[in-house]
């Protein structure tokens, strides 16, 4: 297949005239105007975002970043909302691409399985992976052994469940949530998580990938070292498992070389649940309590139970609404205000059942008197007695454990060891702090990270990350020089406010990557790719009607979920 015919995935990109026609919608804006105000007020404007975009832009066209060696391998790990469409513009750039995923399929955190993973330890804070001392593997090691317990443990461990429960759906509509080139079904509002996850295994095989993706696959280590002819390149250590005939798993260790590697995990990975006072304690007493919504399935076995809910955002609301009418009474306790800053988040909140009972922020698990004896107590002093399960809804982290030991997690010591001279990455759980645009690791680019932004966004954005991403390793995009790239990061404003949600805020944060590949398409002349257009000058009417709408749209899936919870009691 020649180059020009590997580019012809991107070449088929949509014009504005195939978007508006697939949305079914009205072009409202001009590629000069700019979106409706929303709520949520963003930093800078459209003409603001343009600027620091071109003048980012023209600094690498001048100084560019100088790559040792043309990336023509690069691996991509995961295959959720980020992950495919890494695959797709990669080979659509005619790098030969390879996926790993540890699921059985396609989906990421989509990826639904009846069996939880496994409880995390309580409290779970710790953001840096600790060594795993994984050793090199020199060509293929296999073997077959029997599913012993340890073993099923073990696998557990190592090829964890999603967060997905067997109820949840998309909560933007499919307009919104789509690939701009792979139509959904407009005949509905919501997806269910299967529902999704299909889709996301059919733009796979529309676009022919499904060979490029390893499935049940651990990445156990990557790591940079000399291959066999003394380059310099990634290298991945991995495990594939799979069950073979009878009650056996067939278990292969082998280790790929790459020059480029992408990251698409996500940051729903690894359950974070805070230090509450005594909880440690309190897990330990009563280890059957305490869970993460990471390990919430179904609410059946939450029945005429009296459940704490932790946390005040999608999942904790979402998991109060399915427990309605269950359990036989429901607690949400979160801190700060009901009324937030956040215009997306504060209409989820609108969603908390009129029965649930709102408590204020959890401060310990012990009674007033700090004896741990089963009550829970609050920063206003009031204390619960009666509470039969707590689930911590309490947000996730990343899980970047294959990279072993090159992890900094605190951003206090990385300002302290000073920004330049920090040769790993550093990250919270969920942003990386030396990665420029969010999505390269600066100290060495051929490192990615996508789907791991600082700010709420839609799954269309993690497609322009990925065009942008392969466009770079294919030479067809410029990054500024290592310096430059640190110095950009560090002055970087925000587009809009990270919680900021709706028709402008993804307008803005996606014309910042526009305005840079247009501008390098040009400049470096390569006439054959076409405009990458930002999709969301056609997206104000869809947003338009999906906020003012999204609460009757929600109440009208979640009494889907009633329904699907009402026949399987009656069948159980």
């Amino acid at each position: 297949m020649s180059p020009t015919e590997k580019s012809t995935i991107e070449v088929a990109q949509p014009t504005s005239k195939d978007i508006v026609e697939t949305l079914d919608i009205e072009p409202t804006l001009s590629a000069k105007e700019e979106a409706p105000k929303w709520p949520s007020v963003p930093t800078l404007s459209v003409d603001e975002v343009v600027s620091q975009a071109v003048k980012e832009s023209n600094s690498a066209v001048k100084e560019p970043f100088q790559f040792k060696k043309p990336i023509r391998r690069a691996a991509v790990i995961g295959t959720g909302p980020a992950g495919v469409p890494t695959i797709k513009a990669l080979h659509a750039q005619g790098i030969e691409v390879r996926a790993f995923d540890r699921n059985p399929k396609a989906g990421g955190i989509w990826a639904y399985s009846d069996a939880p993973s496994a409880k995390p330890k309580m409290p779970s804070t710790e953001l840096a992976p600790k060594s795993k001392n994984v050793a090199p593997v020199v060509g293929i090691h296999e073997e077959t052994v029997e599913l012993t317990n340890e073993v099923e443990k073990s696998l557990l461990e190592q090829y964890p469940a999603s967060a997905c429960y067997k109820d949840l759906y998309t909560n933007t509509p499919i307009k919104i949530t789509e690939y701009i080139d792979f139509p959904g079904d407009h005949s509905k509002t919501y997806m269910w998580h299967q529902e999704f996850q299909d889709y996301l295994s059919r733009y796979l095989t529309h676009f022919g990938l499904d060979s490029l993706i390893e499935y049940n696959t651990n990445v156990e280590h990557v790591y940079k070292a000399k291959d066999e002819e003394g380059s310099e390149c990634w290298h991945l250590t991995l495990c594939k498992s799979e069950r073979v005939e009878g009650n056996k798993i067939h278990v292969k260790r082998w280790t790929e070389t790459f020059d480029a590697v992408a990251i698409a995990t996500g940051i729903h990975q690894n359950p974070k649940i805070p230090a509450f006072e005594f909880l440690e304690e309190f897990d330990a007493r009563w280890p059957e309590k305490c869970s993460h919504s990471k390990q919430y399935r179904i609410p059946e076995p939450f029945r005429d139970l009296n459940v704490l809910v932790v946390g005040g955002h999608t999942s904790a609301v979402d998991i109060t609404r399915h427990l309605e009418g269950i359990s036989k009474n429901v607690y949400l306790s979160y801190r700060g205000p009901r009324e937030i800053e956040s215009n997306i988040l504060g209409l989820i909140r609108t969603g908390v059942p009129e029965s649930t009972i709102i408590m204020p922020a959890l401060t310990s698990l012990s009674n007033a008197d700090g004896l741990v004896d089963g009550t829970v107590k609050f920063i206003d002093g009031q204390t619960l007695e009666n509470i039969d399960r707590i689930v911590f809804c309490t947000g996730f982290t990343s899980d970047y454990s294959f990279l072993d030991d090159l992890i900094i997690e605190d951003h206090d010591e990385y300002v302290k060891l000073g920004h330049e001279s920090v040769s790993v990455p550093a990250t919270d759980g969920q942003t990386v702090f030396n990665s420029y645009r969010h999505l390269f690791f600066i100290p060495d680019p051929t490192l990615t990270f996508i789907g791991a932004p600082p700010n709420l966004t839609t799954v269309p954005f993690f497609d322009y990350q990925a065009r942008a991403v392969a466009r770079v390793w294919a030479g067809k995009a410029l990054l500024p020089t290592q310096k430059n790239m640190f110095s950009y990061t560090k002055e970087y404003k925000p587009v809009c406010y990270p919680l900021s949600f709706g028709a402008e805020p993804e307008l803005l944060r996606c014309e910042d990557l526009v305005v840079w590949l247009n501008s390098h398409a040009e400049a470096l002349g390569h006439t054959d790719l076409p405009p990458v257009l930002n999709h969301n000058k056609w997206m104000d009417t869809v947003w338009a009607h999906a906020v003012p709408n999204f609460r009757n749209d929600s109440d009208a899936k979640l009494a889907e979920v009633k329904e699907r919870v009402k026949l399987r009691m009656a069948s159980a």
